[in-house]
């Protein structure tokens, strides 16, 4: 089953390009001050699953490696939830 995650303002700097997600998180980067500062992906128990630098305005981090289910995409400016699905 897919949920669609419905529209709302976008506060934390970034746009997720598709969630729901299967193996790859695309990410567009909206605000320079992220570029070059870490992003965390956490788990819904609050656990870190997956640390990187955001490097550019276009981010792709490989999550195939996680379990299908809602994470939590944690830059300095914001959290957004994201659905991975297998």
């Amino acid at each position: 089953m897919l949920i669609k995650l419905s529209s709302r303002k976008n506060y934390s700097g970034l746009i997720i390009l598709n969630n729901p997600l299967k193996n790859e998180l695309n990410i567009k980067v909206m605000s320079n001050t992220l570029i070059n500062t870490k992003a965390s992906l956490f788990n819904t128990q609050g656990l870190a699953v997956k640390t990187f630098v955001i490097t550019g305005s276009l981010v792709k981090i490989n999550v195939a490696d996680l379990a299908a289910g809602a994470y939590y995409l944690k830059t300095n400016q914001g959290t957004e939830k994201i659905l991975i699905y297998r």
